[in-house]
């Protein structure tokens, strides 16, 4: 396996279907491993994110997409997370809105929240301008599991949208004691890709009770700011 990862690496553009395939199962399972290490130079997954972190291919997105389709089903959950994973790394390194727009198609259909949670986190650092469906992001903003919520809610702050906008104001105009999580993450996501014509709305915040509020509301009235 090792040569195999070196081979990879290295010639990537011949590399057949199949070999792809192994390779990357081979990182999702090291990703997912479970075997202790004396430190993180020797950490069995530690290793396997830093060399998830250097994929700069947009070749492997395919490969991904096709091994997640695959393994559907319970049994295969720690696979998909491991490949929502590698396309999270991807994306940073290699964007395709293409595979932004897949990852929402799955979020509306994976369940698991472990794997869910996967799926927004790859979503969570892309900066999107065209046009993409984000309706099932907004029903999840209302999921059961807060993590779902406040990841959700963060993932709105990626995509600069009149309809993410609209998310975000609803949730600033929710009982901020019910609701204080998903305020401070709609308030942090509304700094990313807010305009000066949002800070009133984020001010009202600079004076309530809540520190959280308070602080998440400065800091994103100071990002809005430095983008002007």
């Amino acid at each position: 396996l090792v040569s195999l990862r070196s081979f990879v690496l290295h010639t990537k553009g011949s590399m057949k279907k199949q070999d792809s395939e192994a390779y990357i199962y081979d990182l999702i399972n090291r990703l997912n491993s479970r075997e202790p290490a004396g430190s993180s130079k020797k950490d069995i997954r530690w290793l396997a994110h830093r060399e998830a972190e250097k994929l700069d291919d947009p070749a492997w997105y395919p490969v991904l997409e096709s091994v997640i389709i695959s393994n559907e089903g319970k049994e295969n959950a720690e696979i998909r997370k491991g490949a929502y994973i590698i396309i999270e790394r991807l994306l940073k390194n290699c964007f395709d809105q293409t595979y932004v727009d897949f990852l929402l198609r799955r979020a509306e259909y994976e369940t698991d929240i472990d794997v869910l949670v996967s799926v927004l986190d790859a979503l969570s650092d892309v900066k999107v301008t065209g046009d993409s469906n984000i309706s099932g992001l907004i029903i999840l903003a209302d999921h059961p599991a807060w993590q779902i919520r406040f990841a959700a809610l963060r993932d709105l702050g990626s995509f600069s949208t009149p309809e993410s906008k609209t998310a975000l104001y609803d949730f600033l105009e929710r009982d901020r004691k019910k609701y204080k999580g998903e305020i401070v993450y709609a308030i942090a996501s509304l700094g990313r890709i807010g305009t000066g014509d949002d800070i009133p709305a984020l001010e009202k915040f600079l004076a309530v009770r809540i520190q959280d509020m308070r602080i998440a509301a400065e800091f994103a009235i100071g990002r809005i700011k430095e983008k002007s």
